[in-house]
């Protein structure tokens, strides 16, 4: 089982992973908005949605093996079965790649066109690049898989300065080919060729993690029928929730423009990826969490609520930023061409990340104790609502109805989770300590944040905040042993014995 310094440690590493693409998007995006314009910008957010998207289509088998791996290991570490679990997983992942790959190569080219609004001169490049995505779909699969496995044995190192050197190509390669006079067909081509690199690195690195495994494990049929039906409905609420975090950009450029896909996806890809940071907390409970429940509820139920805490405090600056320098921002970043409606956008869409953090903890929680069938059944009842609203808000209200429904969803679905996991397992899904405390701290910071009318008092009212937010954090909302941990992180301290909060 992991120790407090291994939590912070692996923490560290999937921020890290997550968190630094953003700088190469923060630096390309302006870039690509030159050199593409608008309406190319926008199909060009369509293809990077598509390819995130279809890595989920794993079926769930990436996450599965997460679990299962890290149970094996933290009853014995030298199970020999763990080579055999991650060698199958890998067989189904293949398997389902080529499939879904084939499949897309058959439906895209015809289906995307028809779609969406796309200015005829490009209409020839958009089947040239859905060709390509179908190309990409094969990798990204199977990159899933095995980032689960190598989550699975704590080898977050491995799987983030992988994460890190794909994620900045992903926005750096794209405004090189731009840059050069690329079309948008030339850029997901590029975009596919990032992805094959990425699955060839992470065989490498399991072959090195699992030395072996290839020869002396093989295909295991008991493993991989509990991986498919663990999986099966991990990949529900995988593939669905996924799917109302994106289908937002393809009602817009549908109902709207390919050009009002672009002005909503700009402030969307930046906002958005502040969520890095709850999610690689969660990437790091999540097997926590399958190591704990069986033989140390207490230690799960303190990781739950220093787990909700982490989630919110670390967005909470962000947002508030987000909210109150808004207009700036998007100046001094996109220019003038990005308006007031997009201003918009981002504010409400920065309330939505906020409300997205908390519903982190309890989804990892309730897949962990082998439950994703809550999760999937949850999210199999918001989509129809969702897409409905979605729709009728963005035909009415454009670009900001799009942010606004997001926004929503994001809050109906932290009540159903956190509701949910509490339900099941009240033991460890506590509402935790001073929860009250964070609520009127972000309210506040929202509230006033939105209002102000000038850039000088914007400017000096973030720096207030953070500033008064950083001791009410530490003095009135971590516990004492949080404290002692991130002083023991900091190694000022010895590291505190865990204990309950």
């Amino acid at each position: 089982m992991q120790a407090a310094g291994g939590v912070t440690r692996n923490v560290a590493w999937s921020l890290f992973g997550q968190g630094a693409p953003l700088l190469a998007a923060v630096v390309c995006m302006p870039l690509l908005a030159d050199r593409l314009g608008l309406p190319r910008l926008g199909l060009l957010t369509l293809a990077w949605g598509l390819i995130g998207y279809f890595g989920l289509f794993d079926l769930g088998i990436g996450r599965a093996l997460t679990k299962t791996v890290a149970e094996r290991l933290s009853a014995d570490p030298a199970d020999p079965s763990i080579g055999g679990v991650v060698r199958t997983g890998l067989v189904l992942s293949a398997g389902l790649g080529f499939t879904v790959g084939a499949s897309a190569l058959a439906i895209l080219p015809g289906w995307l066109v028809p779609l969406l609004t796309v200015p005829d001169g490009l209409q020839g490049e958009v089947v040239d690049a859905a060709q390509a995505i179908g190309l990409a779909l094969p990798c990204v699969i199977l990159s899933a898989t095995l980032r689960g496995s190598l989550e699975g044995l704590q080898r977050f190192a491995a799987v983030n300065v992988s994460r890190v050197a794909v994620g900045t190509a992903m926005f750096a390669v794209p405004a090189i080919i731009a840059h050069a006079g690329g079309d948008l067909a030339d850029l997901v081509i590029a975009l596919a060729a990032v992805r094959a690199f990425e699955a060839g690195a992470l065989v490498v690195i399991v072959m090195l993690a699992v030395p072996g495994f290839l020869r002396r494990h093989p295909w295991n049929r008991a493993d991989a029928g509990r991986l498919m039906r663990l999986g099966s409905w991990m990949a529900v609420s995988n593939i669905v929730g996924p799917l109302m975090m994106v289908f937002d950009r393809f009602v817009i450029a549908a109902i709207v423009s390919a050009a009002a896909a672009a002005h909503y996806a700009a402030p969307y890809e930046v906002v958005t990826r502040i969520l890095v940071l709850p999610a690689a907390l969660s990437a790091v409970v999540f097997p926590g969490f399958a190591a704990r429940l069986a033989t140390d509820v207490a230690g799960a139920r303190a990781l739950y609520g220093s787990g909700l805490r982490a989630a919110v405090l670390m967005v909470l600056l962000p947002v508030v930023g987000f909210v109150t320098l808004a207009p700036d921002l998007l100046r001094l970043w996109l220019g003038p061409g990005f308006g007031a409606d997009s201003v918009l956008v981002l504010r409400i869409l920065a309330i939505g990340v906020l409300v997205n953090a908390a519903g982190q903890i309890p989804f990892a929680l309730l897949q962990s104790a082998g439950r994703p069938d809550r999760t999937a059944l949850l999210h199999i009842l918001e989509l129809p609502v969702y897409l409905a609203l979605l729709v009728a808000l963005v035909d009415s209200h454009g670009i900001a109805g799009a942010a606004a429904a997001w926004t929503l969803r994001a809050a109906v679905d932290v009540l159903a989770m956190g509701w949910t996991a509490h339900r099941l397992l009240p033991r460890v899904a506590n509402v935790p300590a001073r929860a009250g405390w964070v609520l009127a701290l972000a309210a506040s910071g929202i509230g006033a944040g939105w209002t102000l009318p000038s850039i000088t008092a914007r400017l000096v009212f973030v720096v207030a905040y953070s500033a008064i937010s950083a001791v009410l954090v530490w003095r009135a909302i971590l516990t004492d042993h949080e404290r002692g941990r991130v002083l023991a992180a900091l190694g000022r301290f010895p590291r505190v014995p865990p204990r309950s909060s």
